[in-house]
This record gives C-alpha cells, sequence and structure tokens, in this order.
C-alpha cells in the first residue's frame, strides 16, 4: 500500500465546472502560463474563488518555456504565446516568437538571471492582481461563497525550464543554471523544477541531475518525459522510469510527473509523490505542441485504465459487459438500459472519467502492488477471447506488468 499521492489537475477555463464538482478528487491545481496571461481576470477570479472554498488546495504555474526552443509555424502567432513571450522577457520576447531559441540565446549569466527572475515573479504576483469587485463577485457566486479571501501564495514555484536528450546537453545546463539563478527570486516558497526530456532511454542514471538538487536543497521536483505515453512505452522504457523514482527517493527526494496516467499511479508504490493530467486529456504532452483544443468525446474504461473511442468502447463492453461495464453507474447504467456509448455526451464523459481516476487512486493506495498486478492480469484474461482487442490493448498491461514485479 502507498501514502497518499497527489494529482494536480491542468486548468482550462472551459472545464471550471469540473473542478468545482469534483473538488474531492484532486489536490492541486497546475495554471498553464498562456491561460494565466492570455485569461487574467478569469483565472485569477477562479483559482482565488476554489482556494478559498478549498483551504487545501495547491496551485502552481507552469511556465512551459520549452515551447520557444521548439519548431513551429510562426507566421501567424497567437495572441496567448505573445502573452507568455512577454511575461517571461528576454529572448523570448526579443526572438522567440520569429524563430526557436537556442541554448546560445541564454549564453550570458545576465540573461538567464532576467528571464529566471520574469518567470518567478510572475508566479508571485499573480495572487495579488487587483480586480474589480463586479468580477469577482461572479466566481463568489459560482463557488457558493458568502466572503472571498485573498489567494495564498504559491506552495511551489516552477523555475524556467527546456527539453534537453542528455545530461550533457547545453540545454540541460541552461535549465540547471535557471534552477540555480532562482534561489535568490523565490521568496521563501519551495522550488519544484521541471526536468523535461526527450525520452527515459536518453538518461540511464539520473545520480549527478538529482544530487545538484540536493546540493540547492530543494525537496522535490517533476519528471516531464516529452510527449510519453504510458500505453506505448516499452517495458524497458517503463523499468528506467521506476528506477528514476525510486533513484530520487533514495536520495530522500520527491519525485512527481507532470503527466502521467495510471502507471504514474502504480509508480507511487516505488516512491512517486504525485502527478498531473488533464480532464479527459493530457496524461501526456508534446511542450512543442502549440494549438488549442478541448477534449474530444472518449470513453475512459477503468479495466482497460485508458481512452477509447465510443465505438471501440461499445464493442468490448458488448464482448463482456460484466467485466468491462460493470464499474461505474455511467457504465452499469447503460449496459442495463442498452444505451449506446455513442450517445454518451462530452460531460457524461469527463464526469465519468473524474470518477474512474478517483476509483484507481483509491483502489491503489489501498492495495499492495501484488493485488494491482493481479487486477492486471485478470483485466488481461478477460481480453483472451478477443484477439484484435488482447493485442492492442493488453500488451500496454504485460509491460506494465514486467515494470513492476
Amino acid at each position: 500500500m502507498t501514502s497518499k499521492l497527489k494529482q494536480y489537475l491542468t486548468y482550462q477555463h472551459n472545464v471550471q465546472r469540473y473542478f468545482r464538482e469534483h473538488c474531492d478528487k484532486y489536490e492541486g491545481i497546475i495554471i498553464p502560463l498562456s491561460i494565466a496571461t492570455a485569461f487574467p481576470s478569469g483565472t485569477y477570479g477562479f483559482i482565488r474563488a476554489l482556494c478559498a472554498k478549498d483551504r487545501g488546495k495547491e496551485y502552481a504555474i507552469d511556465p512551459r518555456d520549452a515551447l520557444f526552443q521548439k519548431e513551429w509555424d510562426r507566421s501567424n502567432v497567437r495572441e496567448p504565446h505573445k502573452k507568455m513571450a512577454s511575461a517571461l522577457g528576454g529572448p523570448f520576447a526579443s526572438s522567440g516568437l520569429s524563430r526557436a531559441l537556442t541554448s546560445a540565446d541564454f549564453k550570458h549569466d545576465a540573461v538567464v538571471d532576467s528571464v529566471v527572475q520574469c518567470c518567478l515573479d510572475f508566479q508571485l504576483e499573480f495572487r495579488m492582481r487587483e480586480e474589480e469587485e463586479r468580477k469577482l463577485a461572479k466566481y463568489k457566486k459560482l463557488l457558493g461563497l458568502t466572503s472571498l479571501d485573498n489567494l495564498r501564495e504559491p506552495q511551489v514555484l516552477i523555475p524556467p525550464y527546456f527539453q534537453f536528450e542528455r545530461l550533457n546537453d547545453p540545454w540541460y545546463k541552461v535549465s540547471e543554471r535557471c534552477i540555480k539563478a532562482s534561489e535568490k527570486y523565490k521568496k521563501n516558497i519551495p522550488l519544484r523544477p521541471v526536468l523535461h526530456f526527450t525520452k527515459w532511454a536518453n538518461v540511464p542514471k539520473w545520480d549527478d541531475c538529482l544530487n545538484v538538487l540536493n546540493q540547492q536543497k530543494i525537496k522535490s521536483f517533476w519528471f516531464y518525459p516529452n510527449n510519453f505515453k504510458e500505453h506505448e512505452a516499452t517495458e524497458a522504457d517503463l523499468k528506467l522510469y521506476r528506477a528514476a523514482v525510486k533513484a530520487a527517493t533514495g536520495l530522500k527526494l520527491e519525485p512527481f510527473s507532470l503527466f502521467g496516467g495510471y502507471f504514474a499511479i502504480l509508480l507511487s508504490y516505488f516512491g512517486l509523490s504525485g502527478f498531473g493530467n488533464g480532464i479527459g486529456y493530457g496524461e501526456w504532452r508534446d511542450s512543442g505542441y502549440h494549438r488549442g483544443g478541448t477534449a474530444a468525446t472518449r470513453v475512459y474504461l477503468l479495466k482497460l485504465h485508458r481512452f477509447l473511442d465510443a465505438p471501440a468502447a461499445q464493442a468490448l463492453i458488448e464482448n463482456d459487459p460484466e467485466y468491462f461495464g460493470g464499474d461505474t453507474d455511467i457504465l452499469a447504467d447503460c449496459v442495463a438500459s442498452n444505451r449506446s456509448l455513442t450517445d454518451l455526451s462530452l460531460d457524461e464523459c469527463l464526469d465519468h472519467f473524474m470518477e474512474c481516476r478517483k476509483l484507481e487512486m483509491d483502489f491503489v493506495s489501498s492495495q499492495p502492488v501484488a493485488v494491482s498486478i493481479a487486477e492486471l492480469r485478470e483485466t488481461i484474461d478477460h481480453l483472451k477471447p478477443m484477439p484484435l482487442e488482447s493485442e492492442k490493448y493488453g500488451t500496454s498491461l504485460h509491460h506494465w506488468i514486467a515494470a513492476l514485479s
């Protein structure tokens, strides 16, 4: 059995209802800098009201600096990116909107220092925004509050970070310099840096990197492998993920995963302290992704611990309704009433996902790892009569079992 694992939800203004109505299912909110700069009044008002309603809620602002080191179409830059670049200052504002930044843009310590100060100052000053009472009244009413406390300081600050290939990569050195420069601007708030890398296989050992964090007296950090999809990962990568978590806890650090799904939850058995995901999306993320969007209408199948298109989910449940369709009220009701999953609305699917994620976390927190492994094996057994589905969905479960065993 594991200690309490923290789930952080990525904030989007168009899914505020789920943050309100599922308030008991998560511990914190990660606010992308693009959202905080593009919709400052609404983001501030909602986060302030939510944290007033639930004083235990944590929040942090993710600067997502790595976007500007990536190649993407800058011929028609969106307004959120302009505001992000302005908030980050330095080469982000002067060059990052016209070309991909290079590590050479951060060659001088004065540039790193300036970027770090801009980044952390924005995070620190977010709580001190001044908004008209008329605007704040909307969020008081939305959260059912009679008064509105001031927003607390963020519980952690996230220094600027960039994607690196290996620990001898110049981009890693820039990120490390940003972490070190953050010390003088953090104002006694703990730092929680992001280690953003290309893939697990490129960093087989984390000791040198983790020792740097220890030397800086940093207690916790985020792992962020770019675009890492748990259901597509090799057994070798999953084992490296587990080894990295164990290496961190062996050095008395608290590792978090900035994006993750059920495998991240399972890694709480080995010391993972928390993970982040979106509502209906966001179990992985490519830091070069620069378009907006909302979650697609997909169905989360609890036994598979993954999203499926509604027709695929429907076919699986029709083959084995008792096993795959009996875990949650909404699926059980669909089975009992012969309602097709293709008729589910996006709202129903997202509410269902939030329920499933809570069930997953409760299960892992209350059972030993052997029971979780047995549950994965049971699912594999139920897939065997369906060869196509067994190959498509069972392979990742086999890899998970091997990585956990």
